[in-house]
């Protein structure tokens, strides 16, 4: 009998532990950085429209039930990126460049721009190697080699550069 209770509980205790254990599962693993963006986002959109709680007399909340869409397509669709890229004659940076207060570096720095920034574009000198650029409320001129024009060029005008500042000033030599 103690034979026959002793197989019982290591009986027990072998399924306790196996049902315990965190075996693998047949969830796919998420392939990429943009499945797994996209699961998020439908996660999310899933909790959004389970709605907020209704108040009730009673002790427990309840929620209105949440509205299941599936996607009938056979194929999955891709993940959806914004490409909005501002429109016009702009110049876009390839590097981190300085905007001065005239075409060369001679004329102090009044601005900076990131890797990446979209600046309208509202003259050029005359071998079109620096840019006049609108940002805010000031016009500034950044380097051509710093990044390239993009739209069309017929309409920017040829700019006279400001007069030259004064040696000595505290202009650095960066572009």
């Amino acid at each position: 009998m103690k034979a026959s209770r002793f197989t019982i509980l290591v009986i027990l205790v072998l399924m306790l532990s196996i049902a315990g254990c965190n075996l693998p599962s047949s969830q796919p693993v998420t392939p990429n950085a943009y499945t797994a963006a996209a699961l998020t986002v439908t996660a999310l959109a899933g909790t959004a429209t389970a709605g907020t709680p209704i108040p009730t007399n009673t002790l427990f909340a309840t929620f209105p039930a949440p509205t299941i869409t599936t996607n009938t397509s056979t194929t999955p669709a891709p993940p959806q990126v914004s490409t909005s890229t501002p429109s016009g004659t702009l110049f876009v940076t390839d590097v981190g460049a300085n905007c001065r207060t005239g075409p060369g570096t001679n004329y102090d720095k009044i601005a900076s721009f990131a890797q990446g920034a979209y600046i309208p574009l509202v003259g050029r000198n005359a071998d079109s190697t620096w840019w006049l650029l609108k940002t805010g409320n000031i016009n500034c001129w950044i380097s051509g080699t710093t990044g390239r024009t993009s739209g069309p060029l017929d309409n920017i005008p040829v700019v006279q550069a400001p007069p030259s500042p004064t040696p000595g000033g505290t202009a650095t030599s960066y572009p």
